[in-house]
């Protein structure tokens, strides 16, 4: 039993979680330097986060966030981050068909013995699809499913008149 549970705990790691974490690390820089830099992301108050040049730490599940870099005698600049999915969540095709095909057997199994045929075809066949998305479940709870665009912030501050 500790055996299934251990087989089933490492089918279920998630690939992106595990690759990417749930934090994204952006460099950003300014000419000239020292520009404070202010990090707004929905739901949340926007709060100071350090000054040029630093690497800000974002989580990759938010969508629409910003910074605004400033500087007295400077106009401000904001950017605006976009989330995509990452590449990486690919990678959860494997364990999603090894942890699917386990799930649905499991399911198909004693649903044989009690069910007509095509009944116990559909019980397997649902479980086979709950258990192979859980790697990808986890990857976008977690946020480490997406990645968040553009990855390094460089700002050339245009002076005021």
């Amino acid at each position: 039993m500790k055996t299934i549970a251990l087989l089933t705990a490492l089918l279920a790691a998630s690939c992106a979680s595990m690759v990417n974490g749930k934090f994204q690390n952006v460099p950003v820089t300014s000419s000239p330097s020292h520009a404070a830099i202010t990090l707004a992301c929905p739901g949340r108050e926007p709060q100071h986060a350090g000054y040029t040049p630093a690497t800000i730490a974002l989580w990759r599940g938010d969508d629409g966030c910003r910074i605004t870099l400033s500087k007295l005698g400077y106009r401000e600049e904001t950017i605006r981050f976009r989330r995509v999915r990452s590449a990486v969540t690919a990678l959860n095709a494997v364990p999603a068909l090894l942890l699917g095909g386990v799930t649905g057997l499991a399911a198909y199994l004693p649903a044989e013995l009690v069910l007509p045929p095509d009944a116990a075809d559909a019980v397997g066949d649902a479980a086979f699809a709950a258990g192979a998305s859980v790697p990808f479940a986890i990857d976008e709870r977690s946020g480490a499913a997406f990645e968040q665009l553009p990855n390094r912030i460089s700002v050339e501050l245009v002076p005021r008149p």
